[in-house]
């Protein structure tokens, strides 16, 4: 573990014990490729950490260890930490703002980074949009470029009773590239589409990925695409089930569907998501 990896860990352990409210979520995602002309089985591990020093201000950070396993026995193995601050001073309002940095084998992508802010507006059990801005920085890449990522969103909520509902959201993602990585195509636009039904401590989710994408920002900024591979249609869905107020267990697959460019080649990816959450 590297100088930056234990520092983020002391971060995380300093900001739980000066937090009013603790979420810690460890995780593992075995990821399977097929026909993947250069890609072979890899894995992706990580912590999670939200702390609340109050109702208004919220701390999350998130350090993720990827051994990505390539034909002819190469590996790359990457080191990404997250950071975000989100703000509810105004009520019905959240603010948030953070940043994504990759430490890296590959030459090519190593100290990229990502800044994202986001502004939402909501009212409780009822109905949210907001919008997201990200803007990726791949100094060390050949030729180097920048990507700016615009993702507004809409939800819906569609409560039974007091425990038990449906929630139904629609995003958007329009990727802009200042210079054309492998294809002639700078710009990519794609939609989402999710549902999850909640009932006391249980609740299930479904998504649907339509359209492309290219050095993509998914999950709120804490999962980077830092690869020239087109992503295309994917789907998943996952089942979240609280033990306790203070535990609940994840489990999901995520599907993804892209062509690697590159190399001429088309495959598709699939990721077991395997998560503890401990709230304190």
């Amino acid at each position: 573990m590297n100088r930056l990896s234990k520092l983020i860990l002391m971060l995380i352990f300093a900001s739980a014990l000066n937090a009013q409210s603790v979420t810690i979520m460890p995780y593992h995602l075995p990821i399977n490729y097929k026909d993947s002309g250069v890609r072979e089985n890899s894995s992706l591990t990580g912590i999670y950490g939200a702390f609340q020093s109050d109702l208004n201000n919220k701390f999350e950070l998130a350090l993720d260890y990827s051994d990505l396993n390539y034909i002819s026995n190469f590996k790359i193995k990457q080191y990404d930490f997250t950071f975000a601050y989100t703000n509810e001073s105004i009520p019905g309002w959240r603010f948030r703002a953070g940043g994504h940095y990759i430490i890296s084998d590959d030459d090519l992508t190593d100290q990229a980074y990502v800044l994202f802010a986001g502004v939402s507006k909501y009212r409780f059990r009822s109905w949210d949009v907001n919008i997201d801005t990200y803007y990726s920085n791949y100094n060390n890449y050949t030729p180097s470029f920048n990507a700016v990522q615009l993702s507004p969103g809409f939800g819906l909520t569609f409560p039974f009773d007091r425990t038990q509902g449906i929630y139904i959201n629609s995003s958007a993602n329009y990727i802009m590239l200042n210079k054309r990585i492998i294809s002639d195509k700078r710009n990519y636009f794609s939609l989402q589409e999710t549902l999850t039904y909640y009932k006391n401590r249980f609740s299930i989710s479904a998504y649907v990925l339509f359209g492309e994408q290219k050095f993509a920002v998914r999950q709120k900024g804490f999962l980077v695409f830092n690869v020239a591979d087109l992503m295309k249609n994917g789907y998943g869905a996952s089942i979240t089930y609280s033990f306790s107020r203070n535990f609940f267990l994840k489990g999901g697959v995520e599907f993804d569907k892209f062509d690697e460019e590159a190399y001429g080649t088309s495959a598709t990816s699939t990721k077991f998501i395997i998560l503890a959450g401990f709230n304190y």
